[in-house]
């Protein structure tokens, strides 16, 4: 992991075979190895190299677990099931330069449609979104007024296509001189591609739902979680009218420094009336009680104090007169919330 101490600096001190017995340690070198005194120095660096070991091994846990579930296959989704209540298709689609390639999950409602059109609810994160919904869900759905459902996916196996999301969600950077930063990103993943995604969603997405389903346009909500809730803020100050609710799940705010805070400085609630947004935020922190690196650590105070701005952001919008509310879940961590706050947008509750 980039976040982690090396350790090659300890990879050449080894117990000797007979250190018990004897008291010393076998330092290695290229060609032979010989017997030294057994020493203070030594027995700390022993047992610094025992605490990075632990420390090291309980980080790569973490990341390996959280690896785990972005990257897991899904199997069965939802929207693979035939339904009582949904009748669902797939529409495929690529960016502009060809690089990302989208699968759009539609559900569309098999109950009549209202006089004015269907709801509709635009979530990203699409393949996991159909693979975290099951079918009393839409059973739910149908007991109301059901929304259309359009989940924004990729044409991958797995639940998340990391790289192509951390481009998508994310705010473009500009430099002093109006040139785009080449190094905005995070993880070795390049970002910045807001724009053109929400170009996406209203040049292609939008018009191909509409074709096949009559849509009520005063009814759009646009829900994400993650990057996705950064790339739903994002929008909301960018171009508030593309939806009339926005629900955004513990958004990404720390992502570049809080460049979307930039963004967020410039925006006065008097830009987006009429609008509703729903923020739910988590509190806990994935095995807080883990050991991990100063640089885990670091990164982990540096997302509180991003939510903490975020909160400041949301009295200030709120102090304008947007329709805005926060809902703080202190015992939930980052990936719980994908879940807690995808059910609201749907508007029904999970059992």
């Amino acid at each position: 992991m980039a976040d982690l101490l090396p350790t090659s600096f300890v990879r050449g001190l080894r117990p000797g075979l007979n250190s018990a017995a004897s008291g010393a340690w076998a330092v290695r070198t290229a060609n032979r190895s010989t017997s030294v005194p057994l020493s203070c120095q030594a027995i700390l660096a022993c047992l610094f190299a025992s605490l990075l070991t632990l420390t090291c091994s309980a980080a790569n846990a973490q990341s390996d677990g959280l690896r785990r579930t972005l990257e897991r296959t899904i199997e069965s989704a939802v929207a693979d099931r035939p339904s009582p209540h949904y009748a669902f298709e797939r529409l495929s689609l690529r960016s502009a330069d060809g690089r990302r390639h989208y699968r759009v999950y539609l559900g569309i409602p098999r109950a009549a449609a209202p006089e004015g059109g269907y709801p509709v609810v635009y979530m990203l994160d699409g393949n996991a979104v159909v693979d975290t919904l099951r079918d009393e869900d839409l059973a739910a759905l149908a007991q109301g007024t059901p929304p259309v459902l359009v989940a924004i996916g990729y044409e991958v196996s797995t639940r998340h296509d990391v790289v192509a999301r951390a481009f998508d969600y994310t705010p473009p950077v500009l430099l002093a001189d109006g040139r785009p930063d080449p190094d905005a990103g995070e993880w070795g993943r390049p970002g910045g591609g807001a724009d053109l995604f929400l170009d996406l969603i209203e040049q292609q997405i939008k018009p191909a739902v509409s074709q096949r389903v009559s849509i009520d346009t005063d009814q759009q909500t646009l829900w994400g979680h993650s990057y996705g809730g950064l790339f739903a803020l994002y929008t909301l100050m960018k171009r508030p009218a593309s939806f009339q609710r926005y629900v955004i799940g513990d958004p990404s705010v720390h992502w570049y420094d809080g460049a979307v805070l930039q963004v967020a400085n410039a925006f006065h609630a008097s830009k987006a009336p009429g609008v509703s947004v729903q923020l739910l935020m988590a509190g806990a922190e994935r095995n807080a009680r883990t050991q991990r690196s100063a640089a885990a650590n670091a990164r982990a105070t540096a997302v509180s104090s991003y939510r903490e701005k975020t909160r400041q952001l949301v009295s200030r919008l709120e102090a304008e007169g947007m329709d805005i509310t926060l809902t703080s879940f202190p015992d939930q961590h980052h990936g719980q919330l994908f879940a807690t706050s995808l059910y609201p947008a749907l508007s029904i509750q999970r059992r």
